[in-house]
């Protein structure tokens, strides 16, 4: 028992060890980038908390995680401490910012400039791999190459496999009395419109592997937003956590891979943008075959293309129309004008609904970055 007690106690002095050892190091290297960065840039306004090594701060963080409030917190720290703003805790400054010209920099004037950085690629490296959305650099650059056709007019321009997928939704929503969560079926139709966008038509009896798929991305945001928030001490977060569920995505997704890796090698038209056969994926493997990194890619263009639609939908369009019933009397006048009820829209008329388009823009402008 002694003897149990006294390994016990060796595992907490080490790992305390660690802790502080890293936490001194951090705070070392952070304020000597401060210092080289103070010498030849503008620098933002400092704010280090109430308690030593902004515990504090560090605790609004992880709070914020857990309730939600990531939005109520970023604006407190605006109005306090300005609209570009370094909080420094546990030895790593971290800058927020809403300022326009800021995000408009890291965004596209200056884009390259910005990197996810060594601590961000650790964080997510057992989910995304060397994913466009973790990678930095000559990988980065390839990775961008391989995805481009994602946002090519001709598959952006699709709107059969968007329709399907709006109808099951609709189907979902009870046109009766009983309440239904908006969210939950926005992230079911746009996780799969973009898996069927980025791997080609699926078979219906794939349809529970969807399912499993889209729970084992939730569950993995959860642990990857928790390991983001605790900043420099990310790795109390193990990976071991959500291990499984990343199994549930390579069982998932390795077959496809592989399959599609097969086709592209027997049929080289497949990659063509003008194929019926076309599938990002497809394009890809006339690329490479390096099974890995084309999964490494689908993950991130699937966390990127369900959270970003599912969320413009559900937590901000819908959202603020529920709030404002006379936007959304004008907005449903100008598409019953426009495209009627009976008729499916095209890409030319919906490029002429401008109310919508205003709608959208103003509902998706971020209140901080």
């Amino acid at each position: 028992m002694a003897g149990s007690t006294m390994l016990s106690l060796s595992w907490s002095g080490t790992l305390a060890f660690a802790i502080c050892f890293h936490l001194i190091y951090r705070f070392c290297t952070s304020r000597e980038r401060h210092r080289r960065l103070a010498q030849t840039a503008a620098q933002p306004k400092r704010y280090c908390g109430r308690f030593p090594l902004g515990i504090d701060i560090f605790w609004q963080l992880i709070e914020a995680h857990r309730n939600s409030t990531h939005l109520e917190l970023g604006q407190s720290l605006f109005e306090k401490h300005g609209h570009t703003t370094e909080l420094h805790f546990l030895g790593q400054g971290v800058i927020f910012t809403d300022d326009p010209e800021n995000i408009e920099a890291m965004l596209q004037t200056k884009f390259k400039d910005f990197g996810r950085g060594a601590m961000i690629r650790s964080m997510f490296h057992l989910v995304l791999g060397d994913s466009v959305f973790s990678a930095d650099g000559d990988l980065w650059r390839h990775g961008r190459s391989l995805t481009r056709p994602t946002f090519s007019k001709q598959r952006t321009s699709n709107l059969d496999i968007v329709e399907k997928h709006i109808q099951r939704a609709i189907d979902l929503i009870s046109p009766g009395e009983k309440t239904v969560n908006l969210q939950d079926i926005f992230f079911r139709f746009s996780f799969d419109a973009s898996l069927e966008h980025l791997v080609g038509e699926l078979p219906s009896s794939w349809d529970n592997h969807q399912i499993l798929l889209s729970k084992s991305f939730d569950r993995i945001q959860e642990w990857l937003s928790l390991r983001l928030h605790a900043g420099p001490l990310y790795f109390l977060v193990p990976e071991f956590i959500y291990a499984k569920d990343v199994k549930t995505i390579d069982d998932c997704l390795f077959p496809i891979v592989e399959k599609a890796i097969r086709t592209a090698s027997e049929d080289k038209s497949c990659g063509d943008a003008n194929s019926s056969k076309f599938s990002v994926l497809q394009a890809m493997c006339q690329t490479t075959d390096d099974k890995k990194f084309l999964r490494d890619q689908l993950v991130g263009l699937l966390l990127a293309g369900r959270d970003t639609t599912a969320a413009a939908l559900s937590s901000w369009t819908f959202y603020e129309l529920a709030r404002h019933p006379q936007v959304y009397a004008r907005l449903r006048n100008e598409v019953l004008e426009k495209i009627g009820s009976k008729v499916a829209p095209t890409i030319d008329t919906l490029n002429s609904l401008e109310f919508v388009k205003k709608v959208i823009n103003e509902s998706t402008i971020p209140d901080l970055f």
